[in-house]
């Protein structure tokens, strides 16, 4: 019988503007305003600007969407802290502006084209091919926008969902775009999201992903309006630079590390195991996220791990990233 030990590890502090502390993030947020950028923490006001891609429908949607979320929204849930509501004068110090430079409309002539697609694979490519060509447009526009809110309507989903499948999530395994799909390829789980995260960074341009349902904040969802403004308005703080909090006690000229496992297909059509240090945190507040190199793994019934060699090289890439961040 193995000798298991078990200890308590205290939820850490969070810090906020003026180096305000508190425990949970949106309780923080709401009572002190979100740590500002990095360095030394501040009152900081950040103007995201944002493009958008979806039909003339969906676009208005999320400008709609957004201009509501200037309002408070009471929590409604046993957990839910009620929303402050955007605005450079409110408590988030933060604002999302639109400008038509920075949309592109999805057309009927467009989805008539995904509609006539043979197969829901080659529909899925269509739509993911078409999103590439919008944020190539948008990059091409001078200034570029701090993030593309990437917005489709549900008759365009549902032409690239499983058949039968409950809600609107897209799976596909390919992540080599404009190519055609093995077998072998197909019986992956990358999904559209991350794909569509992929070409935003392809474009240096960081894009928010918008279920309609997420927009309809008059439809009953698992999470109540203001649990939805709060996820939304911190996930675009964060991916336009913006640092909400950031953890407290963290030793300076220290990394701290978390590590995860995702599969990615070879130029050959061959899927590999890979690690990421995921989440290098600084006590700066910065984050980044590294890759380390391909390996086979053909036990799926049992957690991936490194070998030696393997943690070591990851743990070298860190080290020699951690210079002059």
């Amino acid at each position: 019988m193995p000798n298991i030990s078990s200890f308590y590890i205290p939820e850490p502090d969070l810090i906020f503007a003026n180096k305000q502390r508190f425990k949970d993030p949106r309780a923080g947020l709401y009572l002190y305003g979100p740590y500002g950028q990095y360095g030394d923490a501040s009152y900081v006001n950040i103007t995201t600007n944002a493009g958008i891609i979806g039909t003339s429908k969906s676009i208005g949607k999320v400008i709609d969407f957004f201009d509501f979320l200037h309002n408070k929204i009471p929590g409604s849930g046993e957990n839910s802290i009620d929303f402050p509501g955007l605005g450079l004068d409110g408590k988030l110090r933060h604002d999302i502006h639109f400008d038509d430079q920075w949309e592109q409309t999805i057309d009927k002539v467009n989805f008539e084209e995904c509609q006539n697609k043979p197969g829901r694979i080659d529909r899925t490519l269509y739509l993911i091919n078409l999103i590439n060509d919008k944020l190539e447009s948008i990059h091409g526009v001078v200034p570029n926008p701090d993030i593309v809110f990437i917005a489709p309507p549900v008759e365009f989903l549902k032409l690239c969902i499983i058949p039968g499948q409950k809600g609107l999530k897209i799976t596909l395994a390919n992540k080599r775009f404009g190519s055609e799909l093995t077998e072998d390829q197909k019986k992956g789980d990358y999904d559209f999201h991350d794909i569509i995260k992929v070409l935003g960074m392809q474009h240096k341009l960081p894009t928010q992903f918008i279920l309609p349902t997420t927009l309809d904040l008059d439809r009953k969802l698992l999470q109540d309006p203001a649990t939805r403004a709060w996820n939304l308005s911190v996930a675009v703080y964060y991916k336009t630079k913006g640092v909400p909090w950031k953890l407290a006690e963290l030793e300076p000229d220290t990394c701290y590390a978390g590590i995860s496992f995702y599969r990615e297909c070879s130029a050959e059509g061959k899927q590999y195991m890979r690690a990421g240090v995921a989440r290098v945190f600084l006590a700066t507040g910065e984050a980044l996220i590294l890759k380390g190199d391909p390996f086979e793994w053909d036990n799926p019934g049992v957690q991936p791990h490194l070998n030696d060699e393997q943690a070591k090289a990851l743990k070298l890439t860190a080290s020699m990233k951690s210079g002059p961040w």
